[in-house]
């Protein structure tokens, strides 16, 4: 149908009438309120409507209680490994360490999380160095985010990738 819009504009005036349904020689579809020779009358259904919303200029008067302010941190710096740093640790020892501006608030619960390979570490960090031991010999990314008492992310680094070598048992000199 082509002009079905046409038709859902003036249907509203149409169901005063009688409406008429009528196919012309060449195929065309044509309704009228007018009968015509050889035209159906069809049945249209009433148009849905829905009644408006009415303006209220009334003003909730339930206090709203002003959120605890989060601090904000300018931010977060990873120091320590630099990107794409080469690490030699037989034990796996890593280690850690960035700079905030301004210092971490771990006296309203904040603390550092490292996040390894995309995964958060379980660790209740609370100085700006810290160590992780028997770390894989390989490619690792590694983050560093604060976060508050209820573990939401305040500030996050950028992603470091650093390359850990260790050496095998395998290849003893």
């Amino acid at each position: 149908m082509k002009h079905g819009w046409l038709l859902a504009l003036i249907v509203p005036w149409l169901m005063a009438a009688g409406v008429y349904r009528s196919v012309s020689p060449d195929g065309t579809v044509i309704y009228s309120d007018q009968p015509i020779e050889g035209a159906d009358l069809i049945t249209v259904n009433p148009v849905q409507s829905v009644p408006p919303l009415k303006p209220t200029n009334e003003l909730s008067t339930t206090p709203v209680e002003p959120e605890a302010e989060a601090p904000v941190y300018q931010y977060i710096e990873l120091i320590s490994p630099e990107n794409d740093a080469v690490i030699a640790s037989n034990s796996g020892m890593v280690t850690i360490s960035v700079k905030a501006s301004p210092h971490l608030m771990s006296k309203r619960g904040h603390r550092f999380v490292v996040v390894l390979n995309g995964k958060r570490l379980d660790g209740r960090f609370t100085g700006s160095t810290m160590s992780l031991n028997d770390v894989d010999r390989g490619t690792h990314t590694v983050a560093v985010e604060i976060v508050d008492q209820a573990n939401r992310v305040l500030i996050r680094t950028t992603a470091h990738t650093f390359h850990l070598r260790r050496h095998s048992v395998l290849f003893t000199p």
